[in-house]
């Protein structure tokens, strides 16, 4: 992955509980947009013909830019996916449509099905294996143990892979101009389902 040099660690206390006061969460208002906005607006990032040329699964080069290819970062693509189902919750709210690079679709249960699943499978690829605990509560109206979930992790610090990803944001990106890839395997095909 290109952004390896932007890996950082820290230690986060995760904050579990429902009344917890969040600018990521509650009613629709104009400071949630903008917090969800700007975790997101990295978004699609160009790598030098070097750094693509290590990648795993092949991408494009950039019309009018060749020497630089297109990616963007699973962490975007995953707050993108948590933004769009957050968003479906509050449909009389939200205009549910997104831009597919030539028009503005509307986003239906298909896409919200995908988002989903993606986020079941980093869920299961991460398997975090950090402890919720249970702690005996006299005090409550009917005494007895509650489980709490204020964890420990230790996290990458996503401020440093976002600035990675800002330094290198592609702000124009034309999806339907072919440019002739040095690096494309001679025949050589993948299969992607070109979903975001």
């Amino acid at each position: 992955a290109p952004a390896w040099e932007a890996i950082r660690y820290k230690t986060v206390e995760y904050e579990g509980t429902f009344d917890l006061k969040s600018i990521y969460k509650g009613e629709p208002r104009p400071e949630l947009d903008e917090a969800w906005n700007g975790l997101i607006h990295a978004g699609i990032t160009k790598i030098p013909r070097a750094e693509a040329a290590q990648l795993v699964n092949w991408t494009v080069p950039i019309p009018g830019d060749e020497d630089h290819y297109v990616v963007m970062l699973d962490v975007f693509h995953q707050l993108h996916c948590l933004n769009i189902i957050r968003r479906a919750l509050y449909p009389t709210r939200y205009n549910m449509q997104m831009w597919d690079g030539a028009h503005l679709r509307p986003i239906d249960n298909e896409h919200l099905e995908h988002c989903v699943d993606s986020l079941r499978q980093l869920v299961t690829c991460h398997s975090d294996i950090s402890t919720h605990y249970w702690r005996w509560e006299d005090w409550h109206k009917k005494p007895g143990s509650r489980v709490y979930s204020q964890t420990t992790h230790t996290c990458r610090k996503f401020e440093k892979i976002q600035e990675w990803a800002v330094e290198r944001r592609l702000r124009d990106f034309d999806f339907f101009t072919k440019v002739e890839d040095p690096l494309r395997p001679e025949g050589g095909r993948r299969e992607g389902n070109g979903v975001m």
